[in-house]
């Protein structure tokens, strides 16, 4: 039997966010002024770095000659061994031993072409410095663990406990959001977890993290604070840093408010095996309901034309309802054969 290929639209409506940008800060241009190995740390007369569209601060302490005692350091240090704890070889390097864009690096010669990453410390924080006549927020970020935390953590040290199941030990990021000095929101990423019954779930994270914002946590400025199982008389014992790459905002015009309709696509329609939805934004939640109500498959589309797999739906009438980052819904429907 011939079988026609329908294209399915829907139109609908939101509040429009016009000439929506998104950006990713991922601190390469930073390889003009510091070379592989080496770190920006307020020391030299560069004090803070400052992006088109985000801006942090070092912070050199000159007392006691001289240490890094606040806020960021930019690095690009490639040194992710496992071994006991050592401030001057693990402080400045991140546990994946890279930043989150390298595909070259080479941990023999401690090397990559693209390997900036920041190192953060309790109470760091940055904003974010919005295009005229443009509104900015944070979108998604990608965070991990320092070197010099995870071995401290994994192995113990001279101050600090081996991380274990029996304790129940767990390392936290709390990262707060600011919207016009307003606390807008505080979200909590575990960097270590060993607090579960099922072992095969605690973890310490060495990879790079994706942290998400949703339509809720909205922020024109973050604020870092770290916290820990393991702490003593004079506070927390885990070696207190962080590091995170690509940092994601969205700009829109925030002086146009009205309106907009917009067209979602979906083909074939009926479909059997897989979907294309063709959407106005990339990275969106997908979610495909029964038309009774019930989630059946929940995914995301990393790009405007994406394929999702229905082989697993069973036949019927399916309500897709979208959002993406900044909040924006969408809905559609398909026929599943």
């Amino acid at each position: 039997m011939k079988k026609t290929i329908i294209l399915s639209a829907l139109l609908f409506t939101s509040i429009c966010v016009n000439a929506q940008i998104f950006k990713t800060e991922t601190f390469e241009g930073i390889t003009s002024v510091i070379d592989s190995g080496q770190v920006l740390n307020g020391k030299s007369s560069l004090k803070k770095y400052e992006a088109e569209f985000i801006s942090f601060k070092f912070g050199w302490d000159t007392s006691f000659g001289g240490y890094w005692a606040k806020n960021w350091a930019a690095s690009r240090v490639i040194y992710n061994k496992e071994e006991p704890s050592d401030y001057g070889k693990h402080l400045y390097a991140a546990k994946p031993g890279y930043g989150c864009e390298s595909a070259d690096y080479d941990f023999a010669n401690h090397s990559a072409s693209k390997n900036v990453f920041f190192v953060g410390q309790n109470n760091s924080g940055f904003s974010l410095n919005p295009t005229t006549g443009m509104a900015s927020q944070v979108v998604q970020l990608r965070i991990s663990n320092s070197t010099y935390a995870y071995n401290s953590m994994k192995l113990g040290d001279f101050v600090g406990k081996k991380f274990s199941a029996a304790d129940k030990d767990s390392f936290v990021l709390i990262i707060t959001g600011f919207s016009s000095s307003q606390k807008k929101f505080s979200k909590r990423v575990y960097l270590a977890d060993y607090r579960f019954n099922d072992l095969n779930k605690n973890f310490m994270l060495d990879t790079w993290q994706l942290v998400k914002f949703n339509q809720n946590e909205t922020a024109d400025s973050l604020a870092f604070t770290l916290e820990s199982s393991d702490n003593g008389q004079f506070g927390m014992n885990t070696p207190a840093f962080f590091v995170m790459d690509n940092v994601t905002i969205a700009d829109f015009n925030s002086s146009i408010n009205k309106i907009a309709t917009k067209v979602v696509r979906s083909f074939p329609n009926p479909a059997t095996n897989s979907i294309q939805f063709e959407i106005p934004s990339a990275q969106t939640n997908v979610m495909i309901y029964q038309s009774n109500g019930t989630l059946s498959k929940q995914t995301q589309i990393q790009s405007n034309f994406d394929i999702v797999n229905i082989d697993d739906l069973s036949a019927g009438l399916y309500v897709v309802k979208m959002q993406n980052a900044l909040g924006q819904t969408f809905n559609t429907k398909f026929i599943k054969q």
